[in-house]
């Protein structure tokens, strides 16, 4: 997801926020719905990377717990790896960087 998505959402939603006949009701604040929307749409779209990222730092804290440092080495780089993706797939979704062509 990059800028421009970003400022589609946030378009389609200044516009709803501007128009007598969009979703927002008229007794509500334009920038606290326009800020609701973004936030519950932002959720949605890291949410799963958060989570997945979360996970495998589990994993691999789990793993460290467990294991005698001549055991470690496999499972721990599977889950190292993984968690490393999660956080670069995150990092992109966030727009820190462009994914790459």
């Amino acid at each position: 997801m990059g800028q421009a998505k970003i400022e589609q959402a946030l378009r389609t939603w200044i516009e709803e926020a501007n128009s007598t006949s969009g979703r927002k009701s008229q007794d509500v604040d334009s920038a606290q719905w326009v800020t609701a929307q973004f936030i519950r749409w932002w959720r949605d779209q890291v949410g799963e990377c958060l989570d997945s990222a979360e996970y495998s730092a589990a994993c691999v804290r789990d793993e460290l717990s467990r294991r005698s440092a001549a055991e470690r080495s496999k499972e721990m780089m599977h889950e190292v790896t993984h968690l490393q993706n999660s956080l670069s797939v995150l990092r992109q979704q966030l727009g820190l960087i462009e994914p790459s062509n």
